[in-house]
């Protein structure tokens, strides 16, 4: 861990940010520790730096590469685009690949050292200007740093809790076991549930919400309740859907209308929908989406992906382009960077050809974590596990398959059948926001879906993936263990 705490060093909160309002806007100048944490002001502009934490590629711009571990969508090169995220299907990803191995760990806790050196100073200080805000900046806190350890537990598994500010005397940490990071984990969920507000995404300026900590509990709870587990957790299964109920400031009519608006940059500001996002603002900050999954075509949606749309349904085309031709609402054709597959989906539109992608593309698309449409195909898939009323669990999937331009589904269905169908629905509505593999891993059926599986048959008829069991898991970076003494082990997996 003396990586961390060298991160903690440089990252001392001296990241301060010009207002807590302003949640895209980029540091403007560095401050010293023993002159700060001196007034409500100085709180305000660490908080926003503790939500930059969040910024990195790894945690945001290159969301849709996540898919590319899954029956989504392929990588150009192994490289891909710095994630080394080819090797995963290839079966040789390694503790010394680099990429979104070390990236991803290094990154998480990162944006956790702001957030425990946060946290110790607005415990410690006195002052009454901050009585009013307390609660909601310590619930804001806890839950970037929840989401944080949520990311390293779905990845990771096993990993060091570091909760306290790092000295020489601590700075070396070993793993926790699965079940201390999952209640470290849950234990700041429950505290930003209960100390934020409860208002929408929106009015909140892009502040975590009392909504979107519940529906983050009702996702760990939806993957813990199968984890390692022969038979779901019924209970944990009772407590994630208890925890959607609680979610009352969305309704049934809260989706957007416009599927494709949700995820484009100058539309994202609107929604509706959106419950929580890690935010851009170009030309102060700003990320290489459209560099690297738009201008070098690197994320390739599959043909199995193409498929498992229905006819008629309006998300595909908002998401794929075939063919190397797209036309985006009121612009003109334009030629894309492929011949196939093209992924759209939060692409800046291009409406003109001379407007296509560039090297200097600054891209300022927010990278959607939590939204209302996922969370009713999730409290449809608990309702069915739990065996609630079918009129309740078809009326959350009609609502999302309605705004795609589909007819219902039929109440004669079976549980089995609702299961394929909202598994399916999940992967239309969802793809390419983190959420596939987590999908995959959570349903068990992570290394039989892509053992052998083809991700390009038209461009290469003969290709199969090998995804071995241990891929389960990312393996540490192989430089942590090299430094901690022998204190933190590796995935044993990866040994």
């Amino acid at each position: 861990m003396k990586n961390i705490l060298k991160y903690q060093i440089i990252l001392i909160m001296v990241l301060g940010f010009g207002s807590c309002v302003s949640l895209d806007t980029p540091p403007t100048s560095e401050i010293t520790e023993n002159v700060y944490w001196q007034s409500k002001a100085d709180f305000d502009m660490a908080l926003t730096g503790c939500y930059a934490g969040l910024q990195s590629n790894v945690m945001a711009s290159s969301q849709p590469f996540f898919d590319c571990m899954t029956d989504n969508s392929s990588v150009s090169s192994q490289s891909a685009y710095g994630l080394n995220i080819g090797y995963f299907l290839e079966g040789a990803i390694s503790p010394s690949n680099g990429g979104i191995v070390s990236d991803l760990y290094a990154n998480c806790y990162k944006a956790i050292i702001r957030t425990n050196i946060f946290l110790k100073n607005i415990d410690s200080y006195k002052g009454s200007d901050i009585a009013a805000s307390r609660t909601q900046l310590i619930g804001e806190a806890s839950f970037i740093r929840g989401y944080c350890y949520w990311m390293l537990y779905l990845y990771y598994g096993e990993v060091p809790i570091v909760k306290e500010v790092l000295d020489l005397t601590n700075q070396i940490k070993p793993k926790s076991t699965l079940n201390e990071v999952y209640l470290s984990t849950m234990a700041d969920i429950e505290l930003a549930i209960k100390s934020l507000p409860d208002k929408t995404y929106k009015a909140m300026a892009g502040h975590a919400t009392k909504s979107a900590a519940l529906a983050l509990k009702s996702r760990i709870l939806m993957y813990q309740a199968t984890l390692n587990r022969s038979t779901p957790d019924v209970s944990l299964f009772q407590q994630a859907y208890d925890a959607i109920s609680q979610i009352t400031v969305y309704n049934n009519t809260s989706l957007d209308v416009d599927y494709a608006k949700i995820f484009q940059p100058a539309t994202q500001e609107a929604s509706n929908e959106i419950m929580f996002s890690i935010k851009y603002k170009a030309p102060s900050n700003y990320s290489n989406w459209d560099i690297g999954a738009s201008l070098y075509n690197n994320v390739k949606p599959t043909k199995d992906l193409w498929d498992s749309y229905e006819a008629g349904d309006k998300r595909r085309d908002a998401t794929i382009a075939l063919n190397g031709k797209y036309t985006w609402p009121g612009g003109q054709q334009i030629t894309l960077p492929t011949t196939y597959a093209f992924l759209v989906k939060a692409a800046r539109p291009v409406l003109t050809p001379a407007s296509i992608w560039t090297g200097s593309e600054q891209s300022d698309q927010d990278a959607v974590i939590i939204r209302y449409g996922e969370v009713l195909l999730l409290k449809a898939e608990v309702a069915n596990e739990l065996g609630k009323p079918i009129s309740e669990i078809v009326n959350y999937i009609n609502t999302v398959r309605t705004r795609s331009g589909l007819g219902a589904l039929l109440m004669s269905l079976s549980q089995a059948q609702l299961r394929t169908a909202i598994r399916n629905e999940r992967r239309v509505e969802c793809c390419f926001e983190f959420m596939r593999w987590y999908d995959l891993k959570r349903w068990g059926i992570l290394n039989s879906r892509l053992n052998g599986f083809n991700p390009d048959p038209i461009v290469n008829p003969g290709r199969s993936i090998i995804y071995p069991e241990r891929q389960f898991y990312l393996p540490l970076p192989q430089y942590e263990i090299d430094i901690s003494n022998g204190i933190l082990i590796q995935n044993p997996a990866y040994n």
